[in-house]
């Protein structure tokens, strides 16, 4: 069911059904056009990715090797977004637009699903500068299960997965840790990953290993969350902390940004 609240989070919870939460992985669908963030959020999209990889209007991409602060439209569109409602996501941006977005948001920014860099480096992956800068933000950082953001090991073992997790906890706290584990819903070719690839989307320094790929021992699916919540204890996690970081403090992010506002769906003729 399409989740516009927190409400409808748990309610999908209670009947048994997965909630969809439209997220925008760029900003690309604004084209040059701020006023679109309006639209798109009166179709129900609650989270908004400021780049993806690569440059667009708004901000540099992780990918991007200038590394760029946001553009005039970017600051535009932080305190929009703002406005509107709609969480500010900083995963596959670049280190100087994601730090700026931090400092111009009023509300909690998110990396939906990026790593520690100081756990194992990768482009991906994100500074302890910004991992602070968001949890100054009150915002979370989702660990990410894919194989070549959390070592060089593949599949890499479910401690070294935690480790990025422990790592962010030290640093900020528990608080500001979350789930992002970048599941795969089906498999994907070879020639799909040699696309991505030749578009410049990805590059091989960063998306090293071609398919198929394995996430972490133990994390291979969604069912598997029960011996993670089991081992984040087992690490000395408390038992409200593995909450918060199995979903409570992302719905924590969600109830502070989202806003009860008409959600237009369209029906078709």
């Amino acid at each position: 069911m399409l989740a516009t609240s927190v409400d409808r989070i748990r309610e999908a919870k209670r009947s048994g059904k997965i909630a969809a939460v439209l997220h925008f992985q760029g900003t690309e669908p604004l084209e040059q056009d701020v006023g679109l963030a309006k639209v798109f959020s009166r179709l129900g999209v609650r989270v908004m990715q400021l780049a993806y990889n690569r440059r667009n209007p708004y901000a540099d991409g992780c990918e991007e090797f200038a590394n760029a602060g946001l553009s005039r439209k970017g600051r535009e569109l932080i305190p929009e977004l703002n406005r509107l409602g709609v969480v500010i996501d900083v995963s596959h941006t670049c280190e100087r637009s994601s730090l700026e977005a931090c400092e111009l948001s009023a509300a909690p920014v998110i990396a939906s699903h990026s790593n520690a860099r100081a756990i194992w480096d990768s482009r991906r992956n994100i500074s302890d500068d910004l991992i602070k800068a968001i949890a100054r933000t009150g915002g979370t950082v989702g660990m990410n299960g894919y194989p070549a953001f959390v070592s060089d090991d593949h599949p890499s073992s479910l401690d070294q997965f935690i480790d990025h997790f422990a790592h962010i906890a030290h640093l900020v706290g528990p608080r500001h840790v979350a789930l992002g584990l970048d599941y795969w819903t089906r498999d994907i070719g070879r020639a799909y990953y040699d696309a991505l690839i030749g578009s410049g989307l990805w590059s091989k320094e960063t998306y090293p290993l071609p398919p198929p790929w394995q996430w972490p021992k133990g994390m291979e699916d969604p069912s598997k969350f029960p011996k993670l919540a089991k081992r984040l204890a087992e690490r000395g996690f408390f038992t409200k902390e593995v909450r918060g970081i199995m979903g409570g403090n992302l719905l924590r992010v969600f109830e502070t940004v989202w806003k009860p506002e008409e959600v237009f769906v369209p029906v078709p003729a």
